[in-house]
């Protein structure tokens, strides 16, 4: 059916409901007045407020709590009535003097008193429904009056969606609480606050297009408000992004920094700094283009068995970052060169042990394996394990990066009841909780993150032996052959020793010590432009590196 014929079908119902109603309401009103129920009342104010015309309603809900006895219709009718002054009752007063607009001034403020006079009786007649909650928010929001704002916002979130959707508003039970906090915390300038509660708003209403806009919008004005508290730009390039969210976190406190997977011109007219997560095709392009400040790249194992680090012009790269000796070792071997061209250091990982639960353990029947599975982490020999070891239970999280692998490795353990492939592991600490053992059978690692996390734990490590894993983890938990894993197995299971072994050697704030020294070192002697700005946006450098361009110490394009 074509909408306006639609449309004009629900107007006939509407007026042929309306004649009804008022027909019952004559019926009802020559009832002695014990027998009143006011119920056509109630529904001759819903059908209006239906058709669009909320103070043709007005009466009609005043006249229904005169003899109301319906405890949800009596709550519901408070409600409309807390609505309809809210944002109607004033509302359509002229003002094109300014006599009208001190009457209609008046007129909304004896109207929001009377709505939130209404709210709070709706909210007392139903405690349990979250839509009186939010009008008070709303009231509050409309005098400017943001902390209550928060705390309707607070209550009304925490209160259950009811079973029947009769008179329910589904919104403020779902994402409209967090819209309102938002827009409470954006006017109190809590940007991460704000930011918070528009993500949560998102979750309900994903594709959203206004609520992503105020989230950009929202995430524009954080960063602009700390870009202003700095006066060090520094840019983080990591096309993954889990290997540098700590860091950045640090690097924030004293810098304003923005993380991006790739680089391009705008950013490098706009970075004092800019580290580079990973020697890979981003550090090769911007080691061939000129910046503003230092180049950091900082490398972990893959990359030295590529032939990327050949093609970096390292003389355009202040530092060159490793996370452990051999691999600093098997790159310099390989390009000596690049000794003689930046400067090399060794700064190992740091692991946060927060959300990891420490617990006393000791020897029992389960084994588990974690991280992506690939040739490199020795998906050969861990088979070969778990058919040797069958008193154990072997559990193994993770997922494989080649296609082959996993289909050979799910065929080969089909035969092998006592082990179990769980996928990805979100819930790291849980999973982890349950074993006894970790097992590493990786025949590279520039350092192992799972190994770190479990030891914080108390869990035992199993590791096979490496380039570079005796100078990095306790000689005792290191096997050098198939035969040599069961004495591991029975060998001594010190706990604390676990847990101190990470703590002393690979805590986040060694690691933040040795980079921000580092970092320092490298600036201090460097003179940086200031950046170039069109309207608070960073410029394209392209724009300043040719003839009749923009002066690069300019800070705004005339």
């Amino acid at each position: 059916m074509p909408p306006a014929r639609e449309d004009r079908r629900k107007q006939q119902r509407a007026k042929m409901n309306v004649r009804g109603l008022k027909q019952d309401a004559r019926i009802e009103r020559a009832k002695p007045a014990k027998e009143r129920s006011g119920r056509p009342w109630f529904y001759l104010g819903n059908t209006y407020s239906d058709m669009g015309r909320p103070m043709k309603a007005l009466p009609y809900y005043l006249e229904y709590l005169k003899h109301s006895k319906f405890g949800e219709e009596r709550r519901q009718a408070l409600q409309q009535l807390g609505v309809i002054y809210f944002r109607h009752v004033g509302a359509d007063l002229p003002e094109g003097t300014e006599e009208e607009k001190q009457v209609k001034k008046a007129a909304r403020a004896a109207a929001l008193e009377q709505a939130r006079e209404y709210a709070y009786q709706a909210m007392l007649a139903g405690w349990r429904q979250g839509e009186p909650l939010l009008l008070l928010a709303e009231i509050a929001e409309q005098s400017g009056d943001w902390d209550q704002v928060l705390h309707w916002c607070r209550l009304a979130r925490n209160v259950p969606a009811p079973h029947s959707v009769m008179f329910m508003q589904g919104p403020a039970y779902s994402y409209m609480p967090a819209v309102k906090a938002m827009h409470a915390h954006a006017q109190l300038r809590n940007w991460m606050a704000a930011i918070s509660e528009c993500e949560q708003a998102l979750r309900w209403r994903p594709n959203d297009t206004s609520l992503i806009g105020q989230l950009d919008q929202l995430r524009a004005q954080e960063r602009d408000e700390r870009n202003a508290q700095h006066d060090c730009n520094l840019l983080v390039v990591d096309r993954i992004g889990s290997f540098t969210a700590d860091l950045a976190r640090h690097f924030g406190e004293s810098r304003n920094v923005v993380r991006r997977e790739t680089w391009d011109d705008r950013w490098r007219g706009w970075a004092d700094l800019a580290w580079f997560e990973w020697c890979d095709a981003n550090i090769v392009g911007a080691s061939r283009m000129p910046w503003r400040g230092p180049l950091i790249c900082r490398l972990h194992s893959y990359e030295a068995f590529t032939d990327v680090p050949g093609q970096v012009n390292w003389a355009n790269v202040a530092a060159l970052v490793f996370v452990a000796d051999h691999i600093r070792d098997l790159v310099l071997e390989k390009w000596p060169h690049i000794k003689s061209q930046t400067r090399v250091e060794v700064i190992p990982n740091g692991v946060s042990p927060e959300g990891l639960t420490w617990r006393d353990r000791g020897h029992g029947r389960r084994i588990g394996a974690l991280g992506y599975l690939n040739h490199k982490k020795g998906a050969e020999t861990l088979l070969e394990l778990m058919r040797l070891h069958r008193r154990y239970e072997w559990h193994i999280g993770g997922t494989f990066q080649d296609a082959h692998l996993a289909y050979w490795f799910k065929g080969a353990i089909e035969d092998l009841p006592h082990v179990w492939y769980h996928g990805w592991v979100d819930a790291k600490d849980e999973w982890l909780d349950g074993l006894d053992y970790l097992v590493s059978p990786s025949i590279v690692e520039s350092f192992g993150f799972s190994i770190a996390e479990g030891m914080l734990k108390g869990i035992k490590p199993l590791i096979r032996q490496r380039q570079g894993v005796e100078q990095m983890w306790p000689p005792e938990c290191v096997w050098r052959s198939v035969g040599d894993f069961g004495k591991l197995l029975s060998g001594p299971y010190d706990s604390h020793r676990y847990r101190d072994w990470v703590l002393e050697r690979y805590s986040l704030e060694q690691q933040f010590a040795l980079t921000d020294a580092l970092l320092a070192d490298l600036t201090k002697d460097h003179l940086t432009p200031p950046a170039v700005y069109v309207r608070s946006v960073p410029v394209d450098l392209a724009l300043v590196d040719g003839p009749g361009a923009i002066p690069l110490g300019c800070t705004e394009a005339e």
